[in-house]
């Protein structure tokens, strides 16, 4: 890193990439805290990021609508069904 940043924004990490290179960045990203980075991550496909998240927020209509643990998240059916398609 060039800079002392402390917070790393990316967003939809998988877009077009072959799977191992995702793979390859989500590891990456998982170690960015060890580092002394936050990472925030913007993705459609979250159960990815569910895996390497300590965090979770969910946006409706550009509002917070729910906020929680990624484990909290997973285990969450209101969110799995309307906001997270699983």
């Amino acid at each position: 890193m060039l800079t002392k940043a402390l917070l790393f924004s990316i967003g939809e990490v998988s877009f077009g990439l072959a799977p191992n290179l995702v793979v390859f960045l989500f590891h990456i990203i998982k170690s960015l805290p060890d580092e002394g980075l936050t990472a925030l991550i913007a993705q459609q496909h979250v159960p990815q990021v569910l895996q390497i998240a300590d965090r979770t927020y969910i946006l409706e209509n550009g509002l917070l609508g729910l906020e929680e643990a990624a484990e909290e998240m997973f285990n969450n059916e209101r969110a799995k069904v309307a906001h997270l398609g699983l």
